[in-house]
């Protein structure tokens, strides 16, 4: 085992673990902040969200439904949604930052482990950990806010993923395995003005995609006949791509290693 961790043949999920905690102890303090500002935009959010819908529903009960509905549910979802992809989007375009300057890249290369470990180290760093924190903060936050409504207001508040079935949340993750995927792949590819560069390719690929959709967009109505079709050809494609493209940064940061 020892000679393992000094030889670098063969990945190893300890020395995996070893990375990871040592990229957090290096960068602690940037991580910390970056955590609390994931957190306080949510807060934030929310408290802006509550005080002025909760307000309007006060003020006018009809225009906001029922007193048994929380209006607040529908607009916190939605903005959340894009809050939510934003952080993973900037997130995901750090993952090879060290690669922007000649020392990060001697760093990279000196580190001991297999190209594999140091790879997955920074994907699951900015790549997953910042979706996966977060979700369970917006939980944590909306949780709060639910207890605070039910408790303070004649109203019944919904919690933010209530009524969320199963095909909705998988396609999301799919969507955004997608997004980390892509930002991951761009940020190894052009480590400088990462997000700059990603979101610039996307609008590209946007105008195209709606300028297909406007000329061939009658193509896609035989499958609103086959609805679960389309769902699971969706889902599988995204997911398809994301592997693609985690492959292929997995490729060029070999070979930036090599």
């Amino acid at each position: 085992m020892t000679d393992n961790y000094i030889t670098q043949d063969k990945f190893l999920l300890a020395r995996l673990w070893m990375h990871i905690k040592r990229e957090f102890e290096s960068n602690k303090k940037q991580i910390k902040w970056q955590l609390a500002v994931i957190v306080g935009i949510i807060i934030v959010t929310e408290v802006l969200i509550c005080s002025s819908v909760y307000n309007n529903w006060q003020q006018r009960d009809v225009f906001y439904n029922s007193a048994f509905k929380d209006p607040a549910h529908i607009v916190i979802f939605f903005l959340m949604i894009g809050i939510g992809l934003l952080i993973v989007a900037s997130a995901a375009s750090m993952t090879f930052s060290p690669l922007r300057t000649k020392a990060g890249k001697i760093n990279q290369l000196m580190s001991v482990g297999t190209i594999a470990e140091k790879y997955w180290t920074r994907v699951l760093i900015y790549g997953i950990a910042p979706a996966l924190f977060f979700l369970v903060s917006v939980c944590a936050v909306d949780l709060v806010r639910c207890m605070l409504v039910d408790s303070i207001m004649p109203i019944k508040s919904h919690f933010v993923l209530a009524n969320l079935s199963w095909n909705e949340i998988l396609v999301f993750t799919a969507f955004t395995a997608c997004l980390s995927a892509y930002f991951t792949t761009v940020s190894v590819y052009a480590p400088k003005h990462t997000f700059l560069k990603g979101v610039c390719i996307i609008l590209a690929i946007q105008t195209v995609g709606t300028y297909l959709l406007y000329n061939y967009g009658s193509l896609l109505k035989p499958w609103l006949g086959y609805l679960d079709l389309a769902y699971w050809t969706a889902v599988s494609v995204m997911t398809a791509i994301a592997i693609v493209l985690f492959f292929a940064s997995y490729l060029k940061y070999k070979e930036t290693e090599l």
